[in-house]
């Protein structure tokens, strides 16, 4: 049903379809596939598998048959990343797409990037909303978990003020076969990701000496699969940094 003015008229009937999510195109969803809203009581199969979970964001859709997630605005969807487990819940966050699945809370800065594990075990979470900034996640005992966006500094130029505002004396940079790159930002002690146009797709590290902290990394090295080598300069080591953990 569609609410117009003040009534409610007939979208039409899909049978096979459990759940809808909107934002500039309508699209229904369920046991027996994804739909696209065409206008009217008119609806268009896009997929034709089960559907396990979806989320709308502008005029593309993100759904998921419980072990793959893709991305598209109808025709030739894009897969993003590898497999995950059991995938029961999806959330965008402005150009970032969140996931829960059996193992827990994943990530995917711009869909380009494989998927980041952020929280293991998230059978607890409820309930959840997102949008062009914030997400939010509602546990079972009513908490509410806020997890933050990525937020680097432009890449191609330098900016006056904070050090969180521009890099600090970057001294490594690796760049995937698909065209965005991931930059060693040395004197800020963290690691950032780049789409190929700059936009900020993920960022990890602070200052410290703990997993995924850094003292002045430098050079870095990434695998085919994602993986990404740093030389953690002042701690003596060397860290992986692998997708999903």
């Amino acid at each position: 049903w569609q609410y117009a003015g003040r009534r409610w008229l007939s979208a039409g009937r899909v049978p096979g379809a459990e759940n809808v999510v909107a934002d500039d195109r309508v699209w229904a969803w369920g046991p027996g596939g994804l739909w696209l809203h065409m206008g009217v009581t008119d609806w268009q199969q896009v997929f034709s598998a089960r559907v396990t979970a979806a989320a709308a964001s502008g005029s593309r859709i993100a759904w998921s048959e419980g072990s793959r997630i893709w991305v598209g605005s109808g025709a030739e969807p894009q897969r993003v990343g590898e497999y995950l487990e059991g995938v029961r819940a999806i959330s965008w966050q402005g150009e970032v797409l969140w996931a829960l699945d059996s193992v827990g809370l994943h990530r995917a800065g711009n869909v380009e990037l494989p998927w980041q594990r952020v929280l293991d075990d998230a059978d607890s979470f409820v309930a959840r909303a997102g949008s062009q900034s914030e997400l939010w996640l509602v546990r079972d005992d009513g908490f509410v978990f806020e997890p933050g966006r990525p937020d680097c500094p432009p890449p191609w130029e330098s900016r006056p003020g904070s050090a969180a505002v521009s890099l600090r004396e970057p001294r490594g940079i690796a760049v995937s076969p698909a065209g965005w790159f991931v930059v060693a930002d040395t004197f800020n002690h963290r690691i950032l990701w780049y789409s190929d146009e700059g936009l900020c797709l993920d960022v990890v590290g602070l200052e410290g000496s703990a997993p995924r902290e850094f003292h002045e990394p430098s050079g870095i090295a990434l695998a085919g699969d994602g993986s990404l080598a740093v030389a953690d300069t002042w701690n003596g080591r060397i860290q992986v940094l692998r997708p999903n953990g």
